[in-house]
């Protein structure tokens, strides 16, 4: 699942809350450059460890009795220390926070997995690749975080949030015909009509819906000089990308990689990571679930070939 972006942790000690499935984990930037997620609870008597959702840190201590961690997870030290020492069966060693079996990246976007038995997040991830670097390396800068992040509580079964993005396209038009009309004096771009086709593709279970306009999801931002400078830019993204997916910089199209990550990459925006909120399921009606939607800011700029073939593979389980 995803978890961050590598720039939202630019030095040792940034550090960062969230969620992996239901559990709550702490993702940071060890001393050594390294990316570490652990569980946000203590192995002594479970409670919360940290309780910010964002900052910088030498480490992390319990408020319940005083535990404190590296930034590697380890136990450094705990409140009267010496009860515990006097016990020989005690090991400071076997006691750290709970790291996530695995973490990895790919071009800035992290991913963590409670499966130690997980496969590669290259071979997770698959020929989708070919379709993220649309996004993720059409510019030789990379990408990074610009904004922070809003959470939103939803009531709703948290697989609809993932579906919306995934092959949904054809309910901009009506939901969010006011927006466009308040933004662009005009209707929201349609996705496909008999002149223009448009695409799905479908590999290990991410999703990706598009045209190839070249400008419809960009244009919706409002500003002009944006436009301008994808039609400026074209010859660029050509060199790096090819020809087809060039012009699928800046065109109407949503995305989620599987099993919850959402974005806009027309857009460059809206990235979000819808979650099951367990704890207020009961205030919701039989038969649902709520749903934690967590938008993670916009994303910034800093193979040649036509269109992979569409493929159904098998679901990973990162």
């Amino acid at each position: 699942m995803f978890i961050a972006h590598e720039s939202q942790l630019p030095q040792a000690g940034s550090f960062l809350t969230t969620r992996v499935g239901e559990d709550e984990v702490i993702v940071v930037r060890n001393r050594d450059g390294r990316v570490g997620a652990f569980l946000n609870s203590c192995p002594h008597r479970g409670n919360r460890v940290c309780s910010a959702e964002v900052g910088v840190a030498r480490g992390f201590v319990c408020n319940y009795h005083g535990w404190s961690f590296g930034l590697d997870g380890s136990l450094r030290g705990m409140h009267e220390s010496g009860s515990y020492d006097r016990e020989p069966s005690f090991d400071r060693s076997r006691v750290g926070l709970t790291p996530v079996a695995q973490v990895d990246s790919y071009k800035g976007l992290l991913f963590a997995t409670f499966d130690p038995t997980a496969p590669p997040l290259t071979e997770f991830l698959g020929d989708f690749t070919f379709y993220l670097d649309v996004m993720l390396d059409n510019d030789s800068g990379g990408t990074e975080f610009a904004g922070g992040c809003i959470s939103s509580i939803l009531g709703c079964n948290w697989k609809i949030a993932a579906e919306n993005f995934a092959g949904d396209a054809l309910h901009a038009g009506w939901t969010h015909a006011s927006g466009a009309e308040a933004m662009l004096d005009g209707p929201v771009a349609t996705l496909g009509d008999e002149v223009n086709e448009s695409y799905h593709v479908n590999v290990n279970g991410h999703c990706w819906e598009f045209n190839l306009d070249g400008v419809g999801n960009a244009a919706t931002l409002g500003d002009k000089r944006i436009v301008s400078y994808l039609r400026e830019q074209r010859g660029a993204f050509e060199a790096r990308l090819g020809p087809t997916r060039a012009k699928m910089v800046g065109s109407v199209s949503s995305a989620n990689v599987f099993p919850n990550f959402s974005f806009l990459p027309g857009q460059n925006t809206h990235l979000a990571a819808a979650r099951p909120a367990q704890d207020r399921a009961a205030d919701v009606g039989p038969g649902e679930s709520q749903c934690a939607a967590r938008g993670q800011g916009r994303l910034e700029e800093g193979r040649d070939a036509d269109l992979l073939p569409v493929r159904c593979l098998r679901n990973g389980r990162w």
